[in-house]
Formats: structure tokens, sequence, C-alpha cells
């Protein structure tokens, strides 16, 4: 990755449990995708719920070849290893998604611009 990982906490104090888990599903990110160039996680307290205690949110803004990446979590949940599964798991499949079209698009563009012989003349 050529910019390097960003955590944002909003609302609450950084918890080096979280930030970990954050580096390690970034590290399995950047192992999908040689073109992610940057990543910035932003964790939101969305405030205590009185049966259901503490929110979250996860919002994750991925920056790779041709565009950004923003995968968003808005839903609050109590659970955030659930919430950044979730997360990071979309967007490992929006990445598998680009690199797929990217690689379909190379490939037409390469039979057009070189179709190869398609009649000898004598």
């Amino acid at each position: 990755m050529l910019i390097p990982l960003k955590i944002i906490f909003r609302g609450i104090p950084a918890f080096d449990t979280v930030a970990e888990e954050i580096r390690r599903l970034v590290a399995d990110l950047d192992r999908y995708a040689d073109y992610l160039h940057g990543c910035r996680v932003t964790i939101d307290s969305a405030g205590n719920h009185r049966q259901r205690g503490l929110l979250w949110a996860v919002r994750l803004d991925l920056t790779i070849d041709g565009g950004d990446i923003v995968i968003d979590r808005g839903h609050h949940h109590e659970d955030i290893d659930l919430l950044l599964g979730d997360a990071f798991e979309t967007a490992a499949k929006t990445l598998q998604t680009h690199h797929l079209r990217a690689r379909t698009k190379d490939k037409i563009l390469r039979q057009v611009t070189h179709p190869g012989v398609t009649k000898l003349l004598q």
C-alpha cells in the first residue's frame, strides 16, 4: 500500500485491540489487491442504547487505481467485530469484482487493438 493506513476513532477512545484487528484485516485486503493505494477506516460511536449498550458504525475509504471505493456500515450494531468483518468482507468482494472487470476490459482491448492475422495475401 502506497499511502499508510489511517484509523480514526470518533466519539470514543482508541482501542488497541480494535486497531490491531483492523491492521490484520487491511493486510488481508492488501494481499488480494496489488492496486490498493490507501485505506482509511473510521470507527464511530453512535451513542449508548439503553438496552443494547454502546453502538458502533464502520466506514472504509479505499483508494485504488481508477478511483475510490467506500464501504459504509452505517447501521449501528453493538458488536464491533461483526461490523468490521462484514465491512472488510464486502471490501474484498468489491476489490475482486473490480479486478475481474479490469481484466475483462483489458482482454477486450487487446483483442480489438491486436486482432491477429485474419487473411494471408500471396
